[in-house]
C-alpha cells in the first residue's frame, strides 16, 4: 500500500492479497492521519468492494454509498445516484455524505469530469485504486523456517516449517476463501500444488478470486462457488456487512449483527472433492465462523488422506451452537488429531481480550510430531552459554 498526496490517492495491490492486513493498516491510519472518522464510498466495483472490505470491522464508518451507474443495496446501505435530483431530471451533484473516497480507476470515463465538479464543490475527497498490480505469487518457496520474510507466528511461518519437515501437501483446500489471501500466502510455501478455493459469497468475491487466479496463471488453482457443511443442496447463510464475518449460525449478540439472510448452494467436501480429480495428500484449511465441524462431519473418510487441518477456534460463544476452542481440541483428539502449531490470534475490538486462535493440527501419526526433542546437543550448548553470559552481566550490575 502506498499513499501519496492526500488530495492523489491510495493504492493497493491486488496482485498481492496476501497484503490484505498491511492495506487495511495503511488505509486506516491515512484516514486517521485526515481525522476521517466517518467516509462516504464512490464506487461499488472492485475498487469499492475491496475498499469496503477494508474498512469492515475497523473505526471507520462508511455513511453512504454513491454510484452513477449501479443501483441496489451494497454493504448494507442503499446505492444512491448523487449526479440526480430526487426532484428533477438535471445533473446536479447531491452529496450527502462527506468526506468522499472515489473508489474508482483515475482514467475510467467520466472521473476527470467528476474531479473538476467535485473540486469546485470544494468537496474533500481522495482516490483509491485497488488495481494496480505489479507482482504476483512467486513460484519457489522459502529455503527455511528462519527466513525473515517469514515471521514464525505467521501462516508462513508455520507452514515454511511443514515444508522443511518434509511435508509437501499436493492438493490444498481452502474453505472459506473470502478474498483468496489466505491461499495466496500458503503459495508462497507451496506453490507446487493444487488449490481449490470454496466461497459462499459469489457476488461479493468472485471479482477478486478472479483476479487473483489471471494474476497467477502458474497456479493450479481453482474457485468453487459454494458453502461446505455436513450436507448437500442449499443453506441459508447469514450474510454481514463485513462479508468476511459472514456464517451458516446466528450470532449470540442477536439479530442486529446476524447481516441479512440468503440462500447459497451447499456441499459435503468428501463429494465435491471426489468429483475435481485431486490426489492426497491434503492440507485443510477451514475458516468458516463457528460452523467447521459440521464442514469436517461432511469430509468422510477424506479425513484419512489429510496430514495436516488448520481451524480457526474460538474462546468465546460469539455463534449459537459454535463449538469453542476446548471442544474443537477434544473432537480432534477423537479423530486422530493433535495440534501442531498456532498460526495466528486475534483480539476482541471490545476490551482486546483473546478471541480466536487459527490452530494447526496434524495427524497423531505423521512423522511431523515425532521428533519430541528439545535441541541438538550444539543448540543446547550454544543456549547455556548465552544463559552465563546473560547471569555473567546481570551480577556484575549487582556489584
Amino acid at each position: 500500500m502506498t499513499t501519496q498526496d492526500s488530495k492523489v490517492s491510495l493504492t493497493a495491490n491486488l496482485g498481492d492479497l496476501r497484503a490484505f492486513d498491511d492495506h487495511k493498516k495503511a488505509v486506516c491510519d491515512f484516514l486517521e492521519d485526515k481525522g476521517w472518522t466517518s467516509v462516504a464510498i464512490w464506487g461499488v466495483g472492485l475498487n469499492g468492494r475491496y475498499l469496503f472490505s477494508l474498512l469492515a470491522g475497523t473505526a471507520v464508518r462508511v455513511s453512504s454509498i454513491y454510484d452513477s451507474m449501479a443501483t441496489g443495496k451494497f454493504g448494507g446501505l442503499t446505492i444512491d445516484n448523487p449526479l440526480r435530483s430526487p426532484d428533477s431530471k438535471d445533473s446536479k451533484l447531491i452529496l450527502t455524505s462527506k468526506p468522499l473516497i472515489l473508489a474508482v480507476n483515475r482514467d475510467a470515463v467520466g472521473v476527470e469530469a467528476l474531479v473538476r465538479r467535485l473540486t469546485e464543490l470544494k468537496v474533500d475527497f481522495v482516490f483509491f485504486e485497488a488495481l494496480a498490480m505489479n507482482k504476483s505469487v512467486p513460484k519457489t518457496g522459502p529455503v527455511g523456517r528462519q527466513n525473515p520474510a517469514y515471521p514464525r507466528m505467521s501462516l508462513e511461518g508455520a507452514l515454511s516449517q511443514l515444508k522443511v519437515a518434509g511435508f509437501e501437501p499436493r492438493t490444498i483446500l481452502d474453505v472459506g476463501a473470502a478474498l483468496g489471501h489466505w491461499t495466496a500466502a500458503a503459495a508462497k510455501v507451496f506453490p507446487a500444488a493444487t488449490f481449490l478455493m470454496f466461497e459462499p459469497l459469489k457476488a461479493e468475491f468472485e471479482p477478486f478470486l478472479k483476479h487473483f487466479m489471471n494474476a497467477n496463471r502458474d497456479l493450479d488453482c481453482r474457485a468453487i462457488y459454494s458453502a461446505v457443511s455436513d450436507e448437500n443442496g442449499e443453506v441459508m447463510m447469514n450474510v454481514h456487512d463485513d462479508w468476511t464475518s459472514s456464517s451458516l449460525l446466528k450470532e449470540t449478540e442477536g439479530e442486529l449483527v446476524d447481516g441479512n439472510e440468503r440462500f447459497v448452494a451447499c456441499c459435503r467436501l468428501s463429494d465435491m472433492i471426489a468429483t475435481q480429480g485431486c490426489a492426497p495428500p491434503f492440507l485443510l484449511k477451514v475458516d468458516t465462523q463457528g460452523h467447521e465441524l459440521a464442514v469436517l462431519n461432511g469430509c468422510g473418510n477424506l479425513l484419512d488422506q489429510c496430514e495436516v487441518i488448520i481451524l480457526e477456534t474460538s474462546f468465546f460463544p460469539f455463534f449459537k451452537s459454535g463449538p469453542l476452542f476446548h471442544e474443537v481440541v477434544e473432537y480432534m483428539k477423537e479423530r486422530g488429531f493433535i495440534i501442531h502449531d498456532i498460526i495466528t490470534l486475534h483480539y476482541k475490538l471490545l476490551d482486546d481480550s483473546l478471541a480466536q486462535a487459527d490452530v494447526l493440527f496434524v495427524n497423531e501419526k505423521s512423522k511431523l510430531h515425532e521428533t519430541v526433542e528439545f535441541a541438538t546437543p550444539e543448540q543446547r550448548e550454544r543456549k547455556v552459554s548465552a544463559f552465563e553470559k546473560s547471569i555473567a552481566s546481570v551480577k556484575a550490575l549487582l556489584d
